[in-house]
């Protein structure tokens, strides 16, 4: 058997021992993640969506529906508006 040593990895008969692809994995896997949330913000900057004027109003007359429906000046009617606006209907 012959061993070659090169940094951290050990060749021993053909097969690669030490440091593994799975090794790197997690690193692989966030770098990714980041990578594409950068893209994602670029591409929303470069092109914004067009359709957002629509979606705006419509959540701002949710909001001032609640508002109206549910401010009563207390925590706990905050909190009823909280999970009215997230739970879904």
């Amino acid at each position: 058997m012959r061993l070659v040593e090169r940094h951290d990895l050990v060749v021993a008969e053909g097969r690669a021992q030490g440091l593994s692809a799975g090794h790197f994995a997690p690193i692989v896997e966030w770098l990714m993640s980041v990578l594409a949330i950068i893209a994602a913000l670029v591409i929303e900057q470069w092109r914004p969506l067009g359709e957002r004027k629509a979606l705006q109003g419509t959540l701002a007359a949710w909001a001032s529906w609640l508002e109206q429906s549910f401010n009563g000046g207390e925590r706990r009617h905050g909190t009823v508006a909280w999970l009215v606006a997230v739970l879904p209907p």
